[in-house]
């Protein structure tokens, strides 16, 4: 079974420095402070995130003068896979992990026809644990974040910008081992990373079970759709995340790599699957789910 390719460790610009660079791609620009990405371009305000402020450590040698300590025993290897939609995020977090001693790989998240879906590289991977770099602020994104947790038997570690509440508790259901907010200090996520791979529970798990409740509330009023949702192919998924953004068929098409004729077919099967006549439609009932994921409160409409 192969490995996947660990990422570059990109330098770092001195002691204390934040390991993300200010480069605009895709109309997000990597600041440094406090590794918040803005949008630039005029890109949607959701796509606003902010991630850990991980800070690479150093450590000066043990003099080897007479009468020195031995070296203390290093902690044994873990080895890690990350995968996030944000690249510039999770290079730098994989750049920080590394620093601290573990063996970090990164997936690569498919954007066009000919990249492996996660889960089969996720396959080939060897790893004690996954980390899952993910806002599930609406539907769609947790399926997809719940189709790639359920797709490894492995611990997962889930950092999202999304609120604690339902969506917490959805990723828990899901199989997640552990959720934590993607502010929480390096040092904190390289513990927690090593406790999952020790096979050791996670210290929040009382409080994460608040969180599958009003999921489960969640789920009562808006369960059937969620399961339609489920049922849908990863590539499906695609298509339909690309209607809600307000792409049309030829833009889909030009995206993915795929032919006109293909993209109309998987429409249609979308709409089959979720129940629908028409695209509209599809997409108001994915905003009404995403309502209340947001505020389990709301009542629908």
């Amino acid at each position: 079974m192969g490995r996947v390719r660990p990422p570059l460790v990109p330098e770092y610009a001195g002691e204390g420095a934040l390991p993300f660079h200010c480069v605009p791609t895709s109309g997000l620009t990597a600041c440094r402070m406090q590794g918040t990405l803005s949008p630039s371009g005029g890109e949607r305000p959701s796509l606003r995130s902010r991630w850990p402020a991980m800070l690479p450590t150093t450590s000066a040698p043990l003099s080897e003068s007479a009468g020195s300590p031995p070296p203390a025993e290093p902690d044994p290897p873990v080895a890690v896979v990350l995968a996030s939609d944000l690249r510039l995020v999770v290079e730098a977090v994989a750049a920080a992990l590394s620093s601290r001693g573990l063996r970090v790989a990164v997936l690569t998240w498919p954007r066009g026809p000919r990249v492996e879906p996660v889960q089969r590289q996720l396959e080939a991977a060897v790893a004690d644990v996954a980390v899952l770099l993910y806002d599930v602020d609406m539907s769609l994104r947790m399926t997809e974040a719940s189709a790639l947790i359920r797709s490894w038997s492995g611990p997962w570690l889930v950092l999202t910008g999304s609120s604690p509440g339902p969506a917490w508790g959805g990723l828990k259901i899901a199989g997640a081992a552990a959720v934590r907010p993607s502010n929480m200090p390096l040092a904190e996520v390289e513990m927690l990373i090593r406790r999952l791979a020790a096979g050791e529970p996670d210290p929040e798990a009382t409080a994460l079970a608040d969180h599958v409740a009003s999921w489960r509330a969640v789920q009562a009023r808006h369960g059937e759709l969620q399961r339609r949702l489920d049922s849908l192919a990863p590539r499906e998924l695609q298509v339909l995340m690309l209607l809600q953004e307000g792409v049309r068929v030829q833009g889909i098409a030009r995206r993915l790599g795929l032919s006109e004729t293909t993209v109309r077919s998987q429409v249609r099967a979308v709409l089959r699957k979720l129940g629908v006549r028409s695209q509209l439609r599809a997409v108001a009932m994915l905003h009404a789910i995403a309502r209340s994921v947001d505020d389990p409160a709301s009542v629908d409409g």
